[in-house]
């Protein structure tokens, strides 16, 4: 009797990894598998073949001290790395190419800047990219008070050039919430929801959904109210196909009773 089952492949023990280290996996790019790592002040792309033998250790040495956060995406032949770094009151955000081989492409490029209170280390960008990665969306959302969100966005096509910049501003009513998954869809549409936790909040029970155009400046918000249910986290997702946004959750019909469905 034959049976079939995977391959499975581990790296030699590396003693520059740590149990603290962060990692992530950027993807297969120039037929090498590359992994960022960072621990500390130290970045890293390591270079792995198909049997996981380590071909290559680039230290990214052109990155900041106080780099902040570190976003890829990854294409057949290059990646492209989002990383975020603070100087005194200003955070920016800023891109660089990388090819199979962990080795910059390009120089270091500044897409944009933001000003902080203060000298924390904070994420202000956030990146989302579409699901056939000709669309990349960086945004941030700037409190103006309890009730009052500014969100600045950045549409790009995957040349890594600017399609539409815009800005907007986001009233709500109420405290007790939180936004959802933000995506971006195969045409550069933008979507996002916020979830309102009323009464007891565990369960959500409405959901905005705010929907922008790629190349428009305005905003829809569209409110989904839940008659006789309560809601789990709530999860979104493009259907680029269909042209359709899948929102979905567990839900509950009693308070602090079992899932009732999806």
């Amino acid at each position: 009797t034959l049976a079939k089952a995977q391959k499975i492949d581990y790296s030699v023990v590396d003693k520059d990894d740590y149990r603290d280290m962060n990692f992530e996996i950027i993807g297969k790019v120039g037929g090498n598998i590359s992994v960022y790592k960072n621990f500390k002040n130290r970045h890293d792309i390591c270079v792995y073949d198909n049997d996981m033998q380590m071909t290559n250790r680039i230290k990214l040495e052109f990155l900041p001290e106080r780099t902040i956060n570190v976003d890829f995406i990854a294409y057949p032949d290059f990646a492209y790395m989002i990383y975020q770094y603070q100087k005194r009151n200003v955070v920016y955000c800023s891109m660089v190419k990388i090819n199979g081989e962990g080795k910059l492409m390009t120089d270091p490029v500044d897409l944009d800047t933001s000003h902080t209170n203060g000298m924390g280390e904070n994420k202000v960008y956030t990146m989302v990219n579409s699901d056939d990665k000709k669309k990349i969306v960086l945004f941030k959302i700037k409190k103006v008070n309890d009730k009052n969100f500014q969100l600045s966005s950045f549409l790009y096509n995957n040349q890594m050039s600017l399609l539409k910049k815009s800005q907007f501003g986001l009233y709500v009513p109420d405290k007790d919430g939180n936004f959802t998954d933000f995506m971006v869809d195969n045409d550069g549409d933008f979507v996002f929801g916020r979830a309102t936790r009323t009464g007891n909040r565990e369960y959500v029970n409405k959901v905005d959904l705010v929907f922008k155009k790629a190349m428009e400046d305005t905003i829809t918000k569209i409110p989904i109210a839940f008659k006789d249910k309560s809601l789990d986290e709530i999860k979104l997702k493009f259907d680029n196909y269909n042209k359709r946004i899948i929102l979905t959750s567990f839900y509950y019909k009693q308070k602090k009773g079992n899932i009732d469905g999806l």
